[in-house]
Order: structure tokens, then C-alpha cells, then sequence
């Protein structure tokens, strides 16, 4: 193939700094490059940065680099925001309002009935109790624990189950620590332990 000489006058174009020839494949495989970063740039990241800054509480910006908006809730504490799916959110101490009547218990059953949470028998520092302490839930947090209505007998480290929302308390311990064979069945009226 014959190289011809450019006409009289005519300069060769250069892009680049004069490095690649303006008609040659280099320079336009540069530019497709170009606008193929542009647009997948323009199309796919943007829009996608942007749909996260309206709907997540964190920006990430893809670099590994610290996400420049953190709307995380505080009670989330050192857990990643977002928390991933199925976190558990760091226990907290209670307020005091919410610790149990007499002191801790140990040995104890619990079952729910509606928004109502029972924390029957156990061993407290004194002894095996009998009795039952009752909460509710209202709007997510517990209320103070009350007397409820008590076993016949004191009870601790017994089994506990319901059926049909009735609970049955199962063998266990007496006051004495001796094994016993007795099940009780709670009385439920309107949602409530009655007996």
C-alpha cells in the first residue's frame, strides 16, 4: 500500500500532548473509554449514590472511605449502620422501676398471655416463693412488675407449658428443695391469670 504525503500546507493532527495521532485507533479507543466510563458513571453510580441518600440512613461512597452521613439510631451503639439483618442491638440495664419485687429470682417459670408477661415461683434470698409477678407491654417498654395471683404451694425449677393459652406448672421443687410430682393449671379469664 502507498504512503502518500500530505498536500502542501496541510499538519498532521495530534491529541494528547502530541503523543497519539487524531486519526489513529489509539486515540479513539482512548475516547471510547472515555465516554463508556462516563456514561456507566452518569447511568448506574450516580443514580444509585443517590437513591441510598434518600432511603438509608448512611452514604456510602464505594472507596472504602468514612461514610460522610451516619443517621444511625444511638441505641444501636458499636453495631455497623445499617445493622445487618437479624443483629441483635446491644442489651441494656433497665431502669430501676422495672426490677423485680423482693430481690432477684432464680428457678423461676414465665409464659404470656395478651400484652401481659407472668414470672411464676422461683428462689428468691429468702426462700421459694409461691407467688407471681405480672407486667404488660405498652408501647414497646415493660411496666412495673405487680403481685399477681399465687401458686397453691411454693415452686422453683419446675416445668412450665401452655395449651390454648391455659399454663400448667409442672413438678419442680417444693420450699423444702424436695422433688414433687404435682402439676397446677392456671385459671385464664379475659386474658388474665385469675388462679
Amino acid at each position: 500500500m502507498a504512503q502518500y504525503a500530505l498536500p502542501p500546507g496541510a499538519v498532521r493532527r495530534r491529541a494528547v500532548f502530541g503523543l497519539l495521532d487524531r486519526d489513529g485507533w489509539a486515540w479513539a479507543t482512548l475516547k471510547a473509554l472515555f465516554w463508556f466510563l462516563l456514561i456507566i458513571f452518569l447511568m448506574g453510580y450516580v443514580p444509585d449514590r443517590a437513591y441510598y441518600l434518600t432511603v438509608s440512613p448512611t452514604v456510602d461512597l464505594g472507596f472504602n472511605a468514612i461514610s460522610p452521613i451516619n443517621l444511625c439510631p444511638a441505641e444501636n451503639k458499636n453495631l455497623p449502620c445499617p445493622a445487618p439483618v437479624g443483629a441483635v442491638i446491644p442489651w441494656e440495664q433497665s431502669p430501676e422501676t422495672l426490677n423485680l419485687p423482693g430481690g432477684g429470682r432464680a428457678g423461676a417459670g414465665t409464659f404470656t398471655s395478651g400484652e401481659t408477661i407472668y414470672l411464676i415461683g422461683g428462689r428468691t434470698s429468702s426462700g421459694t416463693v409461691a407467688n407471681v409477678l405480672t407486667t404488660t407491654v405498652f408501647e414497646g417498654n415493660l411496666t412495673a412488675w405487680t403481685e399477681g395471683s399465687a401458686l397453691p404451694e411454693p415452686r422453683s425449677d419446675f416445668a412450665i407449658v401452655t395449651l390454648t393459652g391455659v399454663p400448667y406448672v409442672i413438678g419442680g421443687k417444693d420450699a423444702g428443695g424436695a422433688a414433687v410430682d404435682t402439676v397446677f393449671k392456671g385459671t385464664i379469664d379475659n386474658g388474665k391469670l385469675t388462679g
